[in-house]
């Protein structure tokens, strides 16, 4: 995986703003998950995303309960993030 660095706290209704607005602070590890659904499952519907080019659209009854999650936690070492600040 690639991240750009800086390492900067995003919000989708708050743009990034000036670097004096945010504080740094130490990363201890990254916790990846992913949400998947099995292909078989009953009354799944998958549709193209419109405007998209091979993505799909999800949609089922009971969505919360089909997603299985999986998730990694990685440690870090000498990696920091950009908090903003209140």
């Amino acid at each position: 995986m690639r991240v750009p660095l800086p390492l900067a706290e995003a919000n989708p209704y708050r743009p990034y703003s000036n670097i004096r607005d945010y504080t740094q602070t130490s990363i201890v590890g990254i916790i990846v998950g992913l949400d998947w659904i099995a292909e078989g499952t009953p009354e799944l519907v998958a549709t193209p995303a419109e405007g998209t080019d091979g993505l799909l659209k999800i949609y089922a009854p009971s969505l919360g309960q089909i997603m299985t999650r999986a998730t990694c936690t990685l440690p870090t070492r000498g990696l920091s993030l950009l908090v903003r600040k209140s």
